[in-house]
């Protein structure tokens, strides 16, 4: 499963906050967009309560005001 997480930052904050979720595994790709959206978070999944775990530890980053997260489905 995969997800894709949409975050919208603090004015100027897009680069530290993409840099720190970088370091957080190697299976998050991360970059910053242009957009209504800052920085766009790719990442592999096993189940929801790992997803879970990501996303408290990328708002535990601070500087991000808003996000969404999407779930790939299968087809």
């Amino acid at each position: 499963m995969r997800a894709v997480i949409l975050l919208r930052c603090s004015p100027g904050k897009y680069r530290k906050v993409a840099r720190e979720i970088k370091n957080l595994s190697e299976d998050i790709l991360v970059f910053p967009i242009l957009g209504r959206w800052d920085v766009f978070v790719k990442t592999k999944i096993d189940n929801l309560n790992e997803l879970r775990e990501i996303l408290g530890k990328i708002m535990k980053i601070g500087s991000i005001e808003e996000s969404e997260t999407l779930i790939e489905m299968e087809v």
